[in-house]
């Protein structure tokens, strides 16, 4: 983007704060979802963020636009919406059942603990889709980096995550280098065999960043619904995959047919999400 400074210059200092503010806000509960993984565990935590995120990260972009609600592709991307809802939740409900096999029944820790770590992962959520509402609400930049030409094609909107994920980066790095100071951890970066760490810690930074950078690049292409069902298609995604990868590695092998039975009930619903999301753009709004 050579010309991604004039492009901030005339999207303006509001737009500006608005898109770091909002990715401050996502690297937050990025925090808080870990802390809620602790408490509660992955098979409550995830389906509660990730269900929350994908609602609201689609909804509410969608319901910005007026009456582009009303429309036929707006009505088949809530339909989509309501599947990937009961889809997640029947993923959740296996993943509660599969725990029971490796640890205490995460339903029956009503202590102090468990609630905290539930209103935790409901706040995650609730924050999460802050990162798309940087994308559609930092639309401006992305208009400007179009009109001023020269950017690769499809690359006007990574000026927006510059700012974005800068947000996220300043929240994240104060969190985890007050926690290496505290704890006194600074040298597990340099003990031996930690080499490896480094490198497949990089490797999944350098992986996301790319799954971002593609989520813009098809939003933009995907025209007025990219923000909302664009981020639908993009959660699904990370939903089925991550499911179908923990299926391949055996995750599942021990657990109940019950449990099974449900997590594929689940993924089916989330493939059927898909297709609908992806008719909805073939609609002309």
């Amino acid at each position: 983007m050579p010309n991604l400074f004039e492009a901030y210059r005339s999207a303006g200092w509001p737009t500006i704060l608005t898109t770091i503010a909002f990715g401050a806000v996502w690297g937050i509960a990025n925090l808080l979802f870990g802390m809620g993984i602790r408490h509660i565990g992955i098979g409550l935590a995830f389906p509660i963020t990730i269900g929350l995120s994908l609602v609201l990260g689609t909804m509410i972009p969608l319901l910005a636009k007026g009456r582009l609600i009303a429309t036929p592709s707006g009505l088949v991307v809530t339909g989509g919406v309501l599947l990937v809802l009961v889809g997640v939740i029947l993923c959740g409900r296996a993943g509660v059942l599969r725990e029971r096999n490796e640890r205490q029944n995460v339903l029956q820790q009503t202590g102090t603990a468990f609630w905290i770590g539930l209103s935790i992962v409901v706040l995650a959520g609730l924050m999460d889709p802050c990162l798309n509402f940087a994308f559609s609400f930092g639309d401006s930049i992305r208009t400007a980096s179009a009109e001023l030409g020269g950017a690769a094609a499809g690359a006007e909107s990574d000026g927006i995550w510059a700012l974005a994920l800068s947000g996220a980066l300043v929240v994240n790095a104060v969190y985890c280098i007050n926690l290496l100071i505290r704890k006194g951890s600074w040298v597990k970066y340099f003990s031996r065999g930690s080499f490896l760490y480094w490198i497949g810690a990089a490797s999944m930074g350098v992986a996301w960043t790319l799954s971002i950078v593609l989520y813009g690049r098809g939003a933009t292409a995907m025209g007025r619904l990219g923000d909302s069902a664009g981020w639908a298609l993009f959660y699904c995604g990370i939903i089925l995959f991550s499911a179908l990868w923990a299926i391949l590695m055996g995750e599942w092998k021990t657990t109940g047919k019950d449990a099974r039975k449900l997590q594929w009930y689940g993924l089916a619903l989330i493939l059927a999400a898909i297709l609908a999301l992806g008719y909805a753009n073939s609609f002309h709004a």
